[in-house]
């Protein structure tokens, strides 16, 4: 999996934050309303290439494909 898009209620998204980190999913994508200081001090804890508060719907798809590498 290149990439895990969270549509999730915070509180959800948290505890699948977690397992995607367990999967060793590097690149996670918080859609506006799904993101939290939690979610964003696992990202920074794990290392992750994270995204927060930006709606993929309405960026390029040159600009997912450039936050994947």
């Amino acid at each position: 999996m290149d990439l895990l898009i969270f549509i999730l209620p915070p509180e959800r998204g948290l505890k699948t934050l977690s397992s995607a980190v367990e999967k060793d999913i590097k690149n996670v994508w918080f859609q506006p309303g799904a993101e939290s200081r939690e979610i964003e001090e696992v990202c920074i804890e794990n290392k992750l290439n994270y995204s927060i508060g930006r709606c993929i719907m309405v960026i390029s798809d040159e600009e997912v494909r450039d936050f994947i590498k």
